[in-house]
């Protein structure tokens, strides 16, 4: 009898699909990581019309409208560069094409993104006219893309016009530059800190793809009028509050997980962050805490504001929020 062991699965998809998933999250990564920066993303929304939403200021926009980028992740085992052959048999432009066909109607600011894991071809003039803005203009492109797309030409034109090629950092390396990345925020923290934090941010990404984000994490978000399945897709600044300040006040303690549910299990990664300093009987009493008079990162639109304070039992300085000292 043979050892299973040694015989070839017929089908090893999951794996795949399980990669793809992982890196779609270190990519949606890279967008929240913008906002800890302070760049003007102003929320970032996983799992819906496309893998991921980046909404950003408009500054070319007068009337203050958003800039909304429908982004499509894709992978490969491959190492050669992508041509066009290759972008289309992926089928990033199909899942565009849908999307396109949801939004163009809105009165939105947008564009399409094609995310590509890897280099593209820089033979391949069809891809570097896509990687520019410019699919368009490209004939060979366009009669390619409309066979693919089997459309009207004049419309896959129109499409063309707001798609954008990417090239992505390979799968072994965008964790590893997200975390230099999250380390030039915040260089007065030790490593270990920094892969803590990055690990958190990874596990709030992951559960907003799923639409499984924490109610209390998505009620911060400053999003008004979205359904609520929506919310627990997106993360927005408020959403990462208690990670910026960590970067930025690193004496100061982290209390605003609220996957620490009273009636559930503290996480081990939380009372790493914590450094297991306050006393979690403590949490929630607000005479316990000495608070700053003002917030440092306050809420337009009646969400948690969210403040430094002052253990007094320990002494250890903390940050939180007025939902904790409910």
């Amino acid at each position: 009898m043979a050892d299973p062991i040694e015989t070839v699965a017929p089908d090893d998809s999951g794996s795949v699909t399980l990669r793809g998933y992982e890196y779609q999250v270190h990519v949606a990564a890279q967008a929240i990581l913008e906002i800890l920066a302070d760049e003007p993303v102003r929320h970032v929304i996983c799992e819906h019309l496309a893998d991921i939403i980046v909404v950003r200021d408009n500054e070319g926009q007068a009337d203050g409208r958003p800039f909304w980028d429908f982004q499509q992740i894709k992978t490969r085992a491959a190492t050669t560069p992508w041509a066009l052959t290759d972008v289309l048999a992926k089928g990033p432009f199909k899942s565009l094409w849908r999307t396109y066909g949801a939004v163009k109607d809105q009165g939105l600011s947008y564009g399409l993104t094609a995310g590509l894991e890897g280099y593209l071809d820089p033979t391949d003039a069809s891809v570097t006219a896509l990687a520019h803005g410019e699919g368009a203009d490209d004939e060979r492109c366009l009669k390619r893309v409309t066979a693919h797309l089997k459309a009207e030409v004049n419309e896959v034109s129109a499409f063309l016009g707001l798609i954008n090629v990417r090239e992505l950092p390979r799968h072994d390396d965008i964790e590893l530059r997200n975390i230099a990345f999250l380390h030039e925020l915040g260089p007065s923290l030790t490593g270990a800190e920094i892969t803590g934090l990055y690990t958190e941010l990874v596990r709030r990404t992951r559960e907003a793809m799923q639409g499984r984000l924490d109610p209390k994490w998505a009620e911060q978000v400053a999003v008004q009028g979205l359904p609520t399945e929506l919310l627990r897709k997106c993360i927005g600044p408020s959403s990462v509050a208690d990670l910026q300040q960590r970067l930025l006040r690193p004496d100061h303690v982290l209390l605003t997980d609220y996957s620490q549910r009273l009636s559930g299990v503290e996480t081990a990664q939380a009372r790493k962050l914590r450094c297991g300093a306050v006393p979690y009987e403590a949490r929630g009493v607000r005479r316990d805490y000495a608070c700053e008079k003002f917030p440092f990162h306050r809420q337009e639109d009646g969400m948690a504001d969210v403040f430094y304070a002052i253990h007094k039992p320990t002494g250890i300085p903390v940050v939180l929020n007025d939902v904790v000292l409910d």
